[in-house]
């Protein structure tokens, strides 16, 4: 899978979003219009994936958010607006990954 972009019309998902191990996505967009998702978000194993931009909109996860093995990412750029977490947050193994500072405006985990 190298894109997302039929997902642009997206805005909220009820249930889980996973993305995981597509080699050929090196971004997120067409996700840029989700505002909530209402279970778990999962971004895994997706090794050219250089950034999150495309996650703006996003404000809310019900379930847990969990970013591991994008080797790649240098940013959480892009979940700036997130601010509420139900579940657990899991952030291993993005050995690129420099800061946590996107994720200032967090306000609620667990």
């Amino acid at each position: 899978l190298a894109s997302l972009e039929e997902l642009r019309g997206l805005t909220s998902m009820g249930g889980d979003l996973r993305i995981y191990r597509n080699n050929n996505l090196v971004s997120l967009v067409g996700l840029g219009n989700v505002t909530s998702v209402g279970g778990d978000l999962e971004i895994e194993g997706n090794a050219n994936l250089t950034s999150m931009e495309e996650l703006g909109s996003l404000t809310t996860v019900g379930g847990n958010l969990r970013i591991y093995k994008n080797d790649n990412l240098a940013s959480l750029e892009g979940l700036g607006s997130l601010t509420t977490v139900g579940g657990d947050l899991q952030i291993y193994v993005d050995d690129n990954l420099a800061s946590l500072e996107d994720l200032g405006n967090l306000t609620s985990v667990g």
